[in-house]
């Protein structure tokens, strides 16, 4: 029997026991379960939310969308199947009328810089009047009148 023969023969009579590495093979092994586990998570939470929004968006007894309110195909159910890719989509809705969500609300007036500037600022006397230790100069302006 050759040399080899005998090495190969003792290496394996005796097994395969552990070596040095082990420990880190154990935190590797450990390691790749725990971000098994989290993609395991992360996939069912976007089965999930791809569930709910499918249900958002399916048709009415017309065959409309209720929540993009437009006219069926609903686009968003047409990209959530993979039917079309982002472009087709952007392409068919390009020319649908915009919903202005502003029209209704009515904005105060903005004052110019120049009626901000023109007040008086009574809280930085009162501030600086505490600060001195002074008594008030006018409360009768700043307190509200008694009716």
């Amino acid at each position: 029997m050759s040399g080899a023969g005998i090495l190969r023969r003792r290496l394996y009579r005796d097994g395969v026991g552990l070596t040095d590495n082990a420990p880190v093979l154990a935190e590797l092994i450990d390691a790749l379960y725990a971000d098994r586990s989290a993609s395991d998570a992360r996939a069912d939470d976007s089965a999930q939310l791809l569930s709910d929004l499918e249900l958002l968006h399916e048709p009415d007894a017309g065959g409309d969308c209720p929540t993009c309110v437009v006219e069926a195909p609903c686009i968003t159910l047409r990209l959530l199947r993979r039917e079309v890719g982002i472009e087709d989509a952007v392409a068919s809705v390009r020319d649908h009328r915009v919903i202005d969500l502003d029209s209704g609300r009515v904005t105060p007036a903005v004052p110019s810089l120049k009626e901000l500037l023109a007040i008086a600022p009574h809280g930085v006397d009162r501030y600086f009047e505490a600060l001195l230790g002074l008594p008030p100069a006018d409360e009768s302006k700043d307190q509200p009148k008694a009716s």
